[in-house]
């Protein structure tokens, strides 16, 4: 579940992320170690990247974090695609994927708004990152 709000006047969109339900489990069968990574596309680079800090053994972690991107018009906004994706984490081994979903935010730009959203996350089979 996420909330996000664009203020016009420091042109900063930001995102609440609050919790997740039900993630899937490591495939060991044991609770994952879930983050949030979150990518403003197009431009998959550091700048482009928020993460949150991950929930240890937990199916339904709460974060209650707010990631923040600064810098952005209403303009640029609209052109823009969320990437929102959730791992398990794992510091001597690749984080394992747990899913991914991509909100376009065309539309939503010229607007100050605050939303909440359940996304639904669309599994991959075997993804890892360092």
């Amino acid at each position: 579940q996420l909330q996000m709000s664009y203020d016009k006047f420091d042109s900063t969109l930001n995102i609440h992320v609050i919790q997740g339900r039900r993630l899937k489990c490591r495939p060991n069968g044991s609770a994952a170690d879930p983050f949030v990574k979150i990518y403003l596309l197009p431009g998959r680079n550091l700048s482009n990247r928020r993460c949150t800090k991950y929930i240890t053994r937990t199916s339904n972690p709460e974060w209650h974090q707010t990631l923040v991107f600064m810098g952005l018009s209403r303009y640029e906004l609209s052109q823009k695609n969320l990437e929102v994706s959730v791992w398990d984490y794992d510091k001597c081994k690749n984080h394992y994927f747990l899913g991914e979903t991509v909100l376009h935010l065309e539309g939503w730009g010229g607007k100050i708004f605050i939303t909440f959203l359940w996304l639904t996350l669309i599994q991959s089979t075997n993804q890892s990152i360092n």
